[in-house]
């Protein structure tokens, strides 16, 4: 494990282009300590100067732990996925011939994928201008109901969906492209969020919607049927 300040750059690259492939994890955790949790049996190298941490490893995938202490993680790579879940710093991600997935994202980020899907979802505490872009790829849009902000999807040669819960304020297009802008906020400084994608779909719904599952309901039913016995 590795101590950083508060305010941290983290830098991740592959240390050789040729290496195509691999997946990037990394788990944001409470805490001021980087550590790896897998690295796949590749050789990882870390380089730190004035509050910036670049980590290059060789080739397959990386997971990480991202402290809550570092400000900004940028990341750039030649094929493989990328995945953040819950990390509370400003992300900068690019990759080609992968999918991006944030999870529970509450801070800004840009992140851009060629041939490869984008599945982001936003909690409530969100609030700053995000942009997402793909080619060749749908995006999957969750949000939490109670978020504060302006969202503008475009697509070229894709449709749009949003759920009917969401109110669109203005919807146009023609056959072969289209753009939904919505408003959740009437504050003018509401942060804006922009996903773009040709050749893809993307769908926009509320992230905190929490169906009853069967399983669910199997147990109140039984839950019942022991009342009835009880009270016979």
């Amino acid at each position: 494990p590795l101590e950083l300040e508060e305010g941290t750059v983290l830098v991740l690259r592959r240390r050789i282009r040729r290496n195509i492939g691999g997946d990037l994890i990394l788990n944001g955790v409470p805490g001021s300590k980087l550590d790896i949790v897998n690295e796949d049996e590749s050789e990882v190298h870390l380089f730190r100067d004035n509050g910036t941490v670049l980590l290059k490893w060789d080739k397959g995938d990386l997971e990480l732990n991202v402290p809550e202490t570092v400000k900004n993680v940028r990341a750039s790579l030649m094929g493989g996925d990328v995945i953040l879940n819950g990390v509370t710093a400003v992300a900068d991600i690019k990759t080609k011939g992968g999918d991006i997935n944030l999870s529970e994202a509450s801070m800004a980020f840009r992140v851009k994928t060629m041939g490869g899907d984008i599945l982001i979802s936003l909690t409530e505490h969100w609030n700053n201008d995000s942009k997402a872009t793909t080619m060749g790829g749908n995006i999957t849009l969750g949000i939490s109901e109670s978020i504060k902000a302006s969202i503008s999807a475009k697509t070229m040669g894709g449709v749009i969906t949003v759920q009917d819960d969401i109110p669109v304020v203005t919807e146009s297009g023609h056959p072969g492209a289209s753009r939904v802008n919505i408003y959740l906020s009437d504050e003018e400084d509401a942060p804006e969020l922009r996903v773009k994608t040709m050749g893809g779909n993307i769908s926009i719904a509320l992230s905190d919607e929490k169906p009853l599952e069967e399983k669910d309901v199997g147990e109140e039913e039984h839950q019942e049927k022991e009342k009835m016995v009880e009270d016979e």
